[in-house]
């Protein structure tokens, strides 16, 4: 077994000083006090020293490795859960828009007693859509108009969730919005 020297040194009525060096180069400190009662507190300052310049106590590679793995496999959990969120929120411009369509078709019945086949005669100003460098993601048409209904249509331009199939909706002049096909 190895020896090492202590050293302790009073640094005042109060306090004492410990410090150890081992053979290897390692030093370790420490300061013990005492409080107004005279009873011996916790160390204050821990100090550990490798006497290699240059290191500082740090986490491994191996360590860090684990943690993004970890994230990496809790981000794989949640990402496709988030994917049918994004296309509700879509869907709710649809529905948003064919309620305008349908509140527009029931003033114009009001005034001419017959739902209108065009969507400028009905005061529509349609949005830009996202394929030509709009915000808009539905193509909204009218299907079918009479004297006594009519039909409204809004159909996705971009595949959300890339299966291949569009997103599409559709309102009657009752207000009941119904998803022809969902995406």
């Amino acid at each position: 077994m190895k020896k090492s020297k202590i050293n302790a040194g009073f640094l005042n009525r109060k306090s004492c000083r410990l410090s150890k060096q081992s053979s290897n180069g390692i030093e370790v400190g420490f300061e013990l006090t005492t409080d107004s009662e005279n009873r011996v507190q916790a160390p204050q300052n821990l100090v550990e020293s490798t006497g290699k310049k240059g290191f500082i106590n740090a986490f491994s590679l191996a360590e860090i490795l684990i943690v993004l793995a970890i994230m990496g496999i809790l981000i794989m959990l949640v990402v496709p859960n988030q994917a049918g969120v994004a296309t509700r929120a879509k869907s709710l411009e649809a529905q948003s828009e064919l309620n305008s369509i349908q509140t527009l078709q029931i003033s114009h019945h009001m005034q001419y007693s017959k739902y209108s086949m065009d969507l400028t005669k009905l005061g529509y100003i349609p949005h830009k859509l996202v394929t030509a460098g709009g915000k808009a993601n539905y193509q909204l048409s009218i299907v079918e108009a009479t004297t006594t209904s009519f039909k409204a249509r809004a159909e996705a331009v971009v595949d959300f969730n890339g299966d291949g199939k569009k997103n599409i909706w559709e309102i009657d002049q009752d207000g009941v919005l119904t998803e022809i096909q969902p995406d």
